[in-house]
């Protein structure tokens, strides 16, 4: 990162320290999968639902050749009726099968009794090597020993990668990527309230500085705390991203509308805004779940008892971060 020279506008000069702006891997896009509420809109890219992300953990019974995928999303998101996931194919077998999709049912759908998570384990015999997607393992979430130790707060910079809703792609996951920074950290004892489709709800976690927009709905957040080198912009994913939580959503703002002389139009005339801060569900939330929940856990066994039967159906390799 190099000192360069500032000029003032009264002409004075001085030197300070820039930090180069960050070159998010290309990569990185294949970390996301798009939430749709049927299998027909999922196949023809209807503009509405939700993101999700998948991370692996190594099988108890067979670790070096078996895992089991997780997607995970917004527990909202389910109830909303997005359960159904889209996946960008590795090598496409023409210009418009570019993507699988998994019609999962709600039901399927593990979500935790407190927070918005939502969990899906994915078929113990999904092929992943034909999937565009790279994979999140559990020790690339920040943990509570993890955000005490490096002192995560206000102002540190983060990025998520999500579905921009107008350009999301109609025959495949064309995610986008945006930036923000830290506003508040988790407090156990004050939770976000706030109201989503009618409906009020709490939730501890980060509020970011951040636009997130609908259809950003649990994208995966990540602490971008970067090791330059040789002044590169580029961000190396195994050392300088951290998987922070999960975006449950933007938090609006209700904004009296006045005329042009600032008067009322009336008491209760208002209207809605982005209030330009973003929810983030803490990873070690995510992180608890999915090993603590009876209902995972048993899937697992379960899982792992028919890797023990079968030979290697994908590996990862390939699909971690570099």
């Amino acid at each position: 990162m190099p000192w360069t020279e500032i000029r003032t506008s009264t002409g004075r000069v001085y030197r300070d320290w820039i930090e180069p702006v960050p070159r998010i891997p290309d990569f990185l896009l294949n970390s996301i999968v798009y939430l749709y509420d049927d299998e027909l809109n999922a196949e023809t890219g209807a503009e509405f639902g939700a993101s999700g992300f998948v991370f692996y953990i190594p099988s108890e019974a067979t670790p070096e050749t078996h895992y089991h995928f997780y997607v995970v999303t917004n527990a909202h998101v389910i109830d909303d009726g997005f359960s159904v996931v889209r996946f960008n194919l590795k090598d496409p077998s023409s210009g418009l099968e570019r993507t699988q999709v998994f019609p999962f049912e709600a039901a399927s759908w593990v979500r935790h009794p407190k927070h918005d998570i939502a969990i899906r384990p994915m078929p113990p015999d999904v092929d992943s090597s034909v999937l565009n997607l790279m994979l999140w393992s559990l020790d690339q979430f920040v943990t509570r020993e993890e955000f005490r130790d490096k002192n995560i707060g206000a102002g540190d910079d983060l990025v998520y990668i999500g579905r921009y809703m107008g350009h999301a792609g109609k025959y495949e996951n064309l995610p986008s990527v945006r930036f923000g920074s830290i506003s508040m950290v988790p407090n156990e004892r004050e939770p976000v309230a706030y109201t989503a489709n009618g409906k009020r709800r709490e939730q501890v976690g980060y509020l970011v500085e951040a636009r997130s927009r609908s259809g950003y709905s649990g994208s995966p957040v990540f602490f971008l705390h970067r090791h330059a080198l040789n002044n590169s912009r580029l961000v190396m994913a195994q050392f300088d991203l951290r998987l922070l939580g999960i975006d449950w959503g933007h938090i609006p703002e209700a904004v009296p509308i006045k005329d042009e002389s600032g008067h009322l139009h009336g008491e209760n005339w208002k209207v809605e805004v982005h209030s330009g801060m973003m929810g983030v569900v803490p990873s070690w939330y995510l992180l608890d779940f999915v090993k603590e929940s009876p209902r995972l856990i048993e899937q697992r066994n379960r899982d792992d008892q028919f890797y023990l039967e079968h030979p290697p159906t994908g590996a990862p390799d390939g699909n971690l971060p570099t």
